[in-house]
């Protein structure tokens, strides 16, 4: 698909003026070569959200969760240790070395452990909750774009480098998913 396919291809979503506006002015042919010079993690974790559809427990699922697993834990050096905990059981869930009705506990564990911490530690607490519902909720791609964005509101909420967060996950995205095709049904 070349640029300007992409482009159309893209519109039909609705995407924020900015990334539309991106992939305008950005010099790419192809929407694989898009894929590959996006830094900004949420807006890929946006698409893949509009163009997956996946099976609660599927490998596809679990697939995405371990991506936000990825994203979130870039929020972590602000995260309460419930939260680190919790992530962890996720990523065992991915790998098949856990059931789901652990995290669903832990989860809990994870929302009330943030209250007494700066705003740092519950946006990245929160990160961590969200990565935990996507485990188990139908709509996994709407909290993996939530966890994603409590880990960059950490980074922001301690005055960090929050485009740094954006790049580092639009790479750990890549990881697993490196080909756009799997999106765009080419």
């Amino acid at each position: 698909m070349n640029k300007k396919e992409y482009i159309q291809w893209l519109k039909q979503f609705e995407p924020c003026q900015e990334a539309l506006e991106w992939s305008v002015k950005t010099d790419y042919e192809t929407a694989q070569q898009a894929w590959e010079l996006c830094e900004r993690g949420d807006w890929m974790l946006w698409l893949i959200k509009r163009n997956i559809e996946l099976e609660t427990g599927s490998k596809d699922h679990k697939r995405l969760v371990a991506v936000v697993c990825k994203c979130a834990r870039l929020a972590e050096q602000w995260m309460p240790a419930k939260s680190i905990h919790c992530l962890e059981q996720v990523e065992k869930w991915c790998n098949g070395d856990m059931s789901i009705d652990l995290i669903k506990v832990r989860k809990s564990a994870v929302s009330a452990d943030a209250d007494a911490f700066d705003y740092a530690a519950i946006h990245a607490a929160d990160a961590a909750a969200y990565v935990a519902y996507a485990a188990y909720a139908a709509d996994v791609a709407a909290y993996a774009v939530d966890a994603f964005d409590y880990a960059t509101d950490a980074a922001e909420a301690a005055d960090a480098d929050e485009k740094g967060i954006y790049k580092k996950c639009a790479d750990e995205i890549r990881e697993f998913y490196p080909e756009i095709k799997e999106l765009i049904g080419e």
